[in-house]
């Protein structure tokens, strides 16, 4: 059930490259890691995804065009941008996951679920709304 959802949400990403979709999936697998993790999160670990954005990101600018080409600033910043909210979210998830581990909370399905219905929930109103921008934009 989880692993679909995170399917799904792949899925919107592909389709949706510029909407939010990215950063609801990376939110979503964040989450779906801390609960699945059996010990605590250390600072290697928030190394760690920095380190996997910081790739991925060199990779995702690489591909927008050929040896040489230098893309604009507005597309900068647009990834700059998205680039602090990505990152500050891979943050706060680290430390909802130290604070969980310090509290010693019994694990809880509906916890769980409540939390992966309201992620779901916030990614579906992004996505509308990001819609909804471009069709009055007329792109």
């Amino acid at each position: 059930m989880f692993c679909a959802v995170a399917v799904a949400l792949a899925v919107l990403v592909a389709l949706l490259p510029e909407s939010n979709a990215a950063l609801g999936l990376v939110l979503y697998l964040g989450v779906l890691w801390l609960l699945s993790m059996p010990g605590h999160l250390d600072g290697w670990t928030l190394a760690a995804a920095v380190d996997l954005y910081v790739l991925h990101l060199a990779c995702t600018l690489l591909s927008l065009g050929p040896p040489g080409h230098r893309p604009d600033g507005a597309l900068l910043g647009l990834w700059w941008r998205r680039s602090v909210l990505c990152l500050g979210a891979a943050v706060l998830v680290w430390a909802a996951a130290r604070v969980v581990a310090f509290l010693h909370l019994p694990p809880s399905g509906a916890a769980v679920g409540l939390a992966l219905v309201l992620l779901l929930g916030w990614l579906a109103i992004l996505t509308g709304r990001l819609g909804g921008e471009r069709r009055r934009d007329g792109s």
